[in-house]
């Protein structure tokens, strides 16, 4: 992958941007029509292989042209199709989540963190939440499709000893992510961060020599393919915007941090807990700034205490899930899931207390 995913990536949407544009004036290309135009053109592409530029136009104007005809098409809607299975499995396992946290208020926080069902949520917690700037915990994303990844890759962290057991690592972690996506619904958002997840794996474990852009490139690429209409919405916008930031503005701020922990005199363990608070902060702030024009643009304003409510919330997110697993394994051992079950309990009531203060 190379520049070539980029520019392709970019042609394609700009092809449904310009479609969206034009159903402003209720004016709806026909999408067999522009498909045949674009087989006409792909042919012609083909025919002009051997003289380079001809071939890039050509190959260009054929992507802009099925990006204008995929915008007016349905689309693929996991969603619809598997909303009668999905009911059946989130209200098994929000049930099962009763076992561990049964104060409605703290399941209430748990299902939306886990299963994205968020009709329990009292009114008042909700506002909290959205005042303070970190709605976005409560919905299922690529914040927590980003989560889970880290924690299967600690637990099986062992498998790391050699490079076939890495394969073999990266093929449970991507299955898992998989059959989570396909439980929770399907929703874009959730697919949008297994598809960048994927690709990111696959081009780590098969080495493929190819830069962070181009991995982008093809995760909007692909989104725009299969979901024509989100990639336009505001979600997607937000979602890619901060992927662009944490690429783009992180590095910068990591060499910053890189001169605040050497002016520190401590032991490794302590310089390792300081930096990834820092990382978390870098991150969060290089998401912030690159999502603000949006925000203003969308929404008019942001929360005043958006950088310190996503350094609370983001690493207690990180902690409640971990420690779910970890009260989900010890189930047979009473005595300690008890514990877990107690920690995972004050957890969710200290992120309550804390975003609710911030707001």
């Amino acid at each position: 992958m190379g520049r070539g995913i980029i520019s392709y990536s970019i042609i394609f949407i700009s092809g449904i941007y310009t479609s969206k544009f034009l159903s402003v004036f209720n004016i709806a290309p026909e999408p067999t029509t522009l498909i045949a135009a674009s087989s006409i053109m792909l042919l012609a592409s083909l025919f002009y292989k051997k003289n380079y530029l001809e071939f890039i136009v050509l190959t260009h104007i054929t992507l802009f042209i099925l990006g204008v005809s995929a915008y007016n098409l349905q689309g693929i809607s996991l969603e619809n199709k598997l909303a009668t299975k999905r009911e059946k499995v989130i209200s098994y396992a929000a049930e099962g989540l009763k076992r561990f946290v049964s104060e409605p208020e703290e399941h209430s926080i748990l299902c939306a963190l886990t299963l994205g069902v968020k009709k329990e949520i009292p009114e008042h917690i909700k506002e909290s939440y959205s005042n303070a700037g970190v709605m976005h915990v409560l919905a299922l994303s690529g914040l927590h499709i980003g989560i889970i990844y880290l924690i299967l890759s600690s637990i099986l962290f062992p498998l790391n000893c050699s490079f076939k057991l890495r394969r073999y690592k990266t093929f449970i972690i991507l299955t898992i992510i998989c059959i989570y996506a396909f439980l929770t619904g399907g929703a874009p958002s959730i697919i949008r961060a297994s598809i960048t997840i994927i690709i990111y794996s696959l081009s780590t474990i098969f080495c493929r020599k190819s830069n962070k852009w181009s991995k982008i490139a093809l995760c909007a690429l692909i989104m725009g393919i299969l979901y024509p209409k989100e990639i336009t919405q505001i979600g997607a916008q937000l979602s890619f915007a901060a992927i662009i930031g944490i690429l783009w503005l992180f590095p910068i701020i990591e060499e910053s941090e890189k001169i605040i922990l050497s002016k520190i005199k401590c032991n490794k363990a302590i310089k390792s807990i300081v930096k990834r608070i820092l990382d978390i902060i870098g991150i969060s702030i290089s998401c912030q700034i690159a999502t603000l024009p949006l925000t203003l643009c969308y929404f008019g304003g942001y929360a005043p205490y958006f950088i310190i409510a996503n350094m609370v919330a983001i690493p207690l997110t990180t902690v409640i899930l971990y420690i779910l697993i970890a009260t989900i394994l010890t189930m047979p051992i009473d005595f300690i899931n008890g514990y877990f079950c107690t920690g995972l309990s004050y957890s969710i009531r200290l992120m309550n207390s804390l975003v609710e203060y911030l707001s």
